[in-house]
């Protein structure tokens, strides 16, 4: 069944959602914020450098005709078509600067002529000693518009006879920026947009099996162990889903169990004590008569036994349940073990006239395991073959070696157990012999598997109806 939780998106039953979320589109936001400014740089240095290049590859160009202006090859018309040509190229203002820093030619965009200005700053000294700048600036203030300044010298040998200047204005690469990050902004937009769709639809991947969780837990917190946990994925949270309904249907077997066991107790306590009461209250007020009182009193004695075995099963039980109880370990040979719990019950075969077979494959069989407990496994298993066996049946008691371990087998030639009891033979007071003419309390069985679990050991059973039942478990064996 699948627990309908329609909440708010931003409610606070989806706390883990809105976490989710906030982090997811932080983190979005922190990575589009960078690659912004990343690309930002990025294409802002592409674009400088490509102009400057560019500068730098016209003026090598313009540096030549100086040259050959200055020697006399080519005129001052020439000159000045090439410098016209070559601004419009590179969209440039060029200036000729003599050795003494004048301006004495110049070309370009530029509103006011700089022909015949001595230029003194510190770039166009260094270009006059003979280094070739790049600068981004106004120019030693002569511009109103930032500009993409490449200076480099004009040289006759080692003789420097001027120098060239190139200023390119920034507006023209900043317009191809703001085309650029417009392109950029309008990518990471639909980007972003894409990506919170699906930040949404993973963070409600992710919270909504948990949300659907904590109200199935608190149902189960008031009884309902019938909603399930939907499994829609095999990752991480489909995992959990898949055990968190597996704990359920733990807790649910467990509450069956609790209450099953309850409901047994007071059964189990109830009649023994109803008929204490009743025989007691026949005696008191004489409706038994005298000389019947001793049988009667028989009868109480016997179930006040019961009562006491049965409480006194029960404290075991839930002693070896508990997180305190500690196995006493020890080394000891089991096939003598096995020669004292038959004697002990040698009175009540010998009332059943039983064939008592003992089938030891080594004289001796060490074990390693709590001694007192697996006493009291024999004790249970051997008593019960003896109670379910008829008259002159047969009992068998084997032990055999396996590697590291010893299979030890009680096997009976009684009842059997039917396929429909089979499978609640281990639980408590549970007994095949609805009648409880045997005297059976139905915890036995329950110890008995309690004890084997407690040693990490395993046991099984077989069975045939009208022919007979096996009892097998294991313990380590001891060189």
């Amino acid at each position: 069944m699948k627990l309908n939780s329609k909440k708010t998106a931003f409610g606070g039953i989806r706390s883990i959602f809105n976490k989710l979320m906030l982090a997811y589109l932080i983190a979005m936001l922190i990575m589009l914020i960078m690659m912004s400014l990343l690309m930002s740089n990025f294409l802002r240095d592409y674009y400088l450098n490509q102009k400057e290049q560019q500068l730098l590859d016209g003026g090598q160009d313009i540096n030549q005709l100086a040259a050959q202006y200055l020697l006399g090859y080519i005129d001052e018309k020439y000159l000045n078509f090439a410098l016209r040509t070559v601004d419009k190229t590179v969209n440039a203002s060029i200036w000729f600067v003599d050795n003494r820093g004048y301006v004495w030619a110049e070309s370009g965009f530029l509103d006011n002529s700089w022909r015949g200005v001595q230029l003194t700053g510190e770039d166009v000294k260094k270009v006059l000693s003979g280094e070739t700048i790049t600068k981004i600036g106004k120019f030693d203030d002569r511009f109103s518009t930032p500009m993409l300044t490449v200076g480099m010298p004009i040289k006759m040998g080692r003789l420097i006879m001027g120098a060239v200047f190139m200023h390119s204005p920034l507006y023209e690469i900043n317009m191809a920026l703001e085309s650029a990050y417009r392109f950029i902004w309008l990518s990471l937009l639909i980007s972003a947009s894409v990506a919170t769709i699906l930040i949404y639809w993973i963070s409600q991947r992710i919270s909504q099996p948990l949300i659907e969780m904590s109200d199935i837990a608190k149902s189960m917190s008031k009884g309902d162990f019938s909603q399930k946990a939907t499994v829609s994925s095999k990752d991480e949270v489909g995992q959990l889903a898949t055990s968190f309904n597996k704990m359920a249907e733990a807790l649910e077997n467990l509450e069956d169990m609790r209450r099953g066991f309850v409901s047994s107790v007071s059964h189990e306590l109830k009649s023994p004590l109803t008929s204490i009461r009743g025989f007691v209250q026949g005696i008191l007020d004489g409706t038994i008569p005298t000389e019947e009182q001793t049988q009667y009193l028989t009868i109480v004695l016997e179930e006040t036994d019961r009562l006491n075995k049965i409480i006194k099963e029960l404290l075991e039980l839930s002693r070896m349940e508990s997180s305190q109880f500690q196995l006493a370990m020890s080394n000891f040979d089991v096939n003598e073990l096995i020669r004292r719990v038959l004697l002990k019950q040698e009175k009540r075969i010998e009332q059943k006239e039983l064939d008592v077979q003992i089938d030891f494959e080594q004289d001796r069989c060490m074990v390693e395991a709590d001694k007192d407990r697996i006493e009291e496994v024999l004790i249970n298993l051997i008593d019960n073959a003896i109670k379910f066996t008829p008259e002159k049946g047969r009992l068998i008691v084997s032990t055999r070696v396996e590697g590291n371990k010893v299979y030890i087998s009680v096997s009976d030639s009684g009842i059997g157990i039917s396929e429909e009891d089979m499978p609640h033979i281990w639980e408590r007071f549970y007994t095949a012999d609805k009648s409880r003419a045997s005297g059976s309390t139905g915890l036995g069985l329950s110890i008995v598997k309690r004890i084997i679990e407690q040693h990490r050991q395993s046991i099984w059973v077989k069975s045939i109806p009208g022919k007979g039942t096996t009892f097998t478990f294991t313990l380590n064996h001891i060189e």
